[in-house]
């Protein structure tokens, strides 16, 4: 099930999520097509953010014209960078929406626990996932609206013109990630931009890497399964008290 809600921004926070409504809900045994769900909401906002609609005043019966913008567009991670047709980040390189990061591939050993009742069993398997490591120097460029928008189209003139027909990661690396032109381009005349407004997934980052940064302050245990943060916590951890976090 997916579920895509609306709400008004300019409204007092009290009220605000009061009038949410949800504009697309959709239900099957199979992923929807990422860029046909928000197509017709899209051409709404177009029409309201050029043409606006009409509305009066209660008490001086003032006629007014109000427009509509879309401010942000916030998703989970997968759906992030299918909106935005981007790579995926755990599916190779240039994977990252905000910057031009290539990653590392590392993998990721079986992982085993015992039951209660002494059962040892593999709570997970080997695999290989993609971790971008945190540097205070030689970051990496980030991302702009206008520079996806030259690289999406070069995509598509391409793939319409039958250079390629799978992405293959030198496929990938030559497009910087960017697989597709986004619906959400065509709100760009009305300030929309794609990088911006299209936050991170606050949800996975707060229950992963927040969770797991403050627990390296706290416990100042370097976690092998974790070599890129801690490596860089172990240069700050000492500065820092058990009792300066309450978690």
């Amino acid at each position: 099930m997916w579920v895509a809600s609306i709400t008004v921004d300019n409204l007092p926070i009290s009220h605000r999520f009061n009038f949410r409504r949800n504009i697309v809900l959709w239900v099957g045994k199979i992923h929807p097509g990422v860029q046909v769900l928000p197509a017709p909401f899209v051409q709404q906002l177009r029409s309201l953010g050029t043409e606006g609609f009409p509305l009066c005043h209660p008490e001086t019966q003032t006629e007014l014209t109000s427009y509509a913008k879309l401010l942000a567009y916030p998703s989970d991670s997968p759906v992030h960078c299918a909106l935005t047709c981007n790579r995926q980040y755990n599916s190779g390189d240039k994977g990252c929406t905000s910057c031009f990061a290539d990653g590392d591939a590392k993998v990721l050993p079986r992982a085993w626990a015992k039951t209660p009742e002494g059962e040892r069993i593999m709570v997970q398997p080997k695999s290989t996932s993609r971790v971008y490591p945190f540097r205070l120097e030689n970051r990496p460029a980030r991302r702009t609206h206008e520079q996806t928008r030259k690289d999406a189209l070069r995509f598509s003139r391409d793939k319409m013109a039958g250079a390629f027909t799978t992405v293959t990661p030198d496929e990938a690396k030559k497009y910087t990630g960017v697989n597709g032109l986004s619906e959400l381009f065509r709100l760009e005349k009305l300030l929309f931009d794609v990088i911006r407004c299209c936050p991170h997934d606050v949800m996975h980052i707060m229950l992963g890497v927040g969770e797991h940064f403050l627990n390296q302050l706290r416990s100042k245990i370097k976690l092998k399964s974790f070599p890129y943060w801690s490596d860089f916590l172990a240069k700050y951890v000492s500065e820092f008290n058990q009792n300066d976090f309450i978690v």
